[in-house]
């Protein structure tokens, strides 16, 4: 199951991107990260970005744990 999670280096993220990580295939999003293996780039303030990122990755879960 592919998993898409947003804000992954807040706290609550965080904690769920370590107790995911070994379950599913996750992707992790973020707007501050630097992009490599598993991780991007993301500005989810923007609809088009979002939406074609999704298209792209197909994910079967989108969680979001995007505080502030």
């Amino acid at each position: 199951m592919k998993v898409l999670l947003a804000g992954y280096m807040g706290y609550v993220g965080n904690i769920l991107k370590t107790r995911l990580k070994d379950r599913y295939d996750l992707l992790c999003l973020d707007s501050r990260c630097l992009p490599h293996e598993n991780h991007m780039r993301c500005d989810l303030t923007d609809k088009e970005e979002v939406t074609r990122l999704a298209a792209t990755i197909g994910p079967d879960v989108f969680v979001h744990a995007v505080g502030t």
